[in-house]
């Protein structure tokens, strides 16, 4: 609703800026978070809290990240210092962001030791927040500027009402438990998933720079419009594997055991997700127009294509879980490059002769690359390529029965 109000009311042009720098902020994320995401899920699900073990894991992270956020904010400081333009002055706002994302792992501990309504809470206050003062500054004319402040607004009351959340579930976060040593092995361990975090937000962000600089920001804001309603599905393939990630990790040592148990949550995630798309295809003609109005009439039809990612973001997401636990992490930086190299030659062919539906089409086929074609290609993880196939085939079969 709020992403409705905001875009028909400062225009596709200014959404465009405003959906460039989220953009930005999306790529430089893996650089915030410092790839520990995964590695934070992975520890605390294969080892129970004993001797304050969580808490020493959560401190540590927590500092190498804040760490990380205040010389990527200085960085960008010097930058505005020197050169005190517009652009400058946004990407420092965006950036400033970081610092309170230094917390959002606390989502991680919240799923795996089945806290989730704290997340849920949090989440639910900050964009409610969030969204009121983003209506607020659309509605008084207000700069770019202001309306990127609103993101780091939003981001920080999100941050205070985790580490809330988490201290009232007696966590802690004390110096005390701050090691240099096992700083260095998170790290070292995360490294990977560092250059993965980077190279996936670039190629799931690298259209709309392109169209930017392509094609302009009125049509980069009409094509953000799309992205902004098809992703907001992935939210449920992620809580959906997260939830079930403890019960993964305990069933990993039996080969047979496991792979049925990935099949049954794919071939569910499958049958959530087609059911999703099969309704934005037969309802979303009726009400697209009259909620955006004729200025976003075109970003229907790029929904209509980015929709379907939903299918096989599920089976990518499945695939990195299912790589941490086999420990076969290396190999997610493989496809995610593949699925980059795929998405920058193809948005770099097609959207100068179809604009953004060409973009749309080259993000479906890098997602496609990247999260089921990227298994089949190394004989390490062809295992997991067939383990997607049947659960295909499942829903397939599902829906014919039905």
């Amino acid at each position: 609703m709020v992403t409705i109000v905001v875009a028909r009311k400062i225009g596709a042009n200014d959404y465009g800026v405003f959906s460039y720098y989220l953009s930005i902020l999306t790529i430089l994320g893996p650089f915030f978070s410092l790839g520990l995401d995964n590695i934070v899920s992975k520890r605390l699900a294969l080892i129970s809290d004993s001797d304050n073990y969580h808490n020493k894991l959560m401190s540590n992270v927590f500092a190498s990240r804040c760490v990380i956020s205040f010389l990527i904010i200085f960085s960008f400081y010097v930058y505005y210092i020197l050169y005190g333009d517009v652009n400058s002055t946004l990407l420092l706002i965006i950036v400033l962001s970081s610092l309170p994302m230094s917390f959002l792992n606390i989502e991680q501990f919240n799923q795996i030791y089945s806290s989730s309504h704290f997340t849920l809470r949090a989440v639910l206050v900050s964009s409610i927040l969030g969204g009121c003062l983003k209506v607020v500054v659309a509605f008084s004319n207000q700069s770019i500027h202001l309306l990127l402040l609103v993101i780091f607004f939003e981001y920080s009351v999100l941050a205070i009402l985790l580490l809330w959340g988490y201290l009232k579930q007696s966590g802690k976060v004390d110096i005390k438990f701050i090691e240099i040593k096992y700083i260095k092995s998170l790290l070292k361990e995360s490294f990977p998933f560092i250059a993965i975090g980077l190279i996936s937000g670039l190629y799931m962000r690298i259209d709309q720079i392109m169209i930017s600089h392509m094609l302009g920001n009125v049509e980069l804001g009409i094509y953000s419009i799309a992205v902004r309603f098809s992703e907001a599905a992935y939210y449920i393939p992620v809580a959906i594997i997260a939830s079930y990630f403890p019960k993964m990790a305990a069933l990993k040592e039996s080969k047979s055991e496991f792979e049925k148990y990935l099949i049954k949550i794919l071939s569910i995630i499958l049958r959530i997700s087609c059911i999703l798309i099969l309704s934005v295809f037969i309802f979303g003609y009726y009400f697209w127009g009259d909620i955006f109005g004729a200025e976003y009439i075109d970003s229907y039809n790029v929904m209509l294509i980015l929709v379907v990612n939903l299918i096989f973001v599920s089976l990518g997401i499945l695939g990195t879980r299912w790589s941490l636990l086999t420990n076969n992490e290396h190999y997610i930086l493989h496809r995610v490059i593949f699925g980059a190299i795929v998405n920058v030659i193809l948005n770099a062919i097609m959207i100068p002769v179809y604009g953004i539906y060409g973009a749309a089409f080259s993000s479906l086929f890098a997602q496609i690359s990247s999260s089921y074609i990227g298994f089949l290609l190394n004989v390490n993880t062809r295992v997991l390529f067939i383990i997607q196939t049947k659960s295909i085939i499942n829903s397939i079969y599902f829906w014919k029965k039905i």
